[in-house]
């Protein structure tokens, strides 16, 4: 096993048959977020997988859902405390958010498109 910060790689010499896949290291975020919390989600991680990097303000992200921004933050809560980023510097917490949600596949450049 090697680890690096949170990523962590694990080798696994298994047989022809095994099934062969990555998986992420943030094996313990197994939510299910409502569809508006992941709508809030694909947004806030839209200019990351656009290229532009970081994250979408509310304010974008209210524009971009036709809601109001203090519907947003009330998505943006549940949404820290269901990825556990409670222990991160409140600056960082978004951008902490994004990678986390793309790291686990539950959003990913596909999102984009729909």
């Amino acid at each position: 096993m090697i680890r690096a910060g949170r990523t962590q790689l694990t080798f696994h010499a298994g047989g022809e048959g095994d099934l062969r896949r990555t998986t992420p290291a943030l094996d313990r975020v197994t939510l299910k977020p409502t569809d508006s919390q992941r709508k809030v989600l694909v947004e806030l991680c839209r200019p990351a997988l656009v290229g532009g990097g970081g994250a979408a303000s509310n304010r974008a992200i209210a524009e971009a859902l036709f809601v109001s921004v203090e519907t947003v933050k009330t998505h943006m809560r549940a949404l820290f405390d269901a990825f556990e980023v409670g222990d991160v510097p409140q600056y960082h917490k978004r951008t902490e958010l994004v990678r986390r949600a793309l790291e686990t596949g539950l959003v990913s450049p596909r999102d984009i498109d729909r």
